[in-house]
């Protein structure tokens, strides 16, 4: 079983989110696999060799992320998925100055 760690909120699409799980054995490589709840297909997916992948989120939104194991045999069903959001980047307050001209 692969049980994933992640950060669950994120701040804005400048932040990184780091996904990692323990190793398996007679696992070659790991499928890492991002999708967001409103779609049915992948929004992109890695193939990785250690236990862990840094995803460098840039569109706001909630996502999902799943691993599977793989050797030559096939790959693992996926693991629990763990799910972040990326909040849109809110610029700070303007700052406004008033001048009365006297006539």
């Amino acid at each position: 079983m692969i049980a994933l760690s992640a950060t669950e909120k994120v701040k804005d699409s400048e932040d990184k989110v780091t996904v990692s799980w323990q190793a398996l054995p007679e696992t070659d490589d790991y499928q890492v696999w991002i999708t967001r709840p409103q779609e049915t297909e992948a929004y992109r997916a890695y193939t990785v060799t250690g236990t862990s992948q840094v995803l460098n989120p840039n569109i706001h939104g909630e996502y999902q992320i799943a691993v599977k194991a793989c050797n030559v045999t096939g790959c693992s069903p996926d693991s629990a998925a763990k799910v972040y959001t990326v909040q849109p980047k809110i610029p700070p307050a303007p700052v406004i100055a008033l001048s009365v001209a006297e006539k």
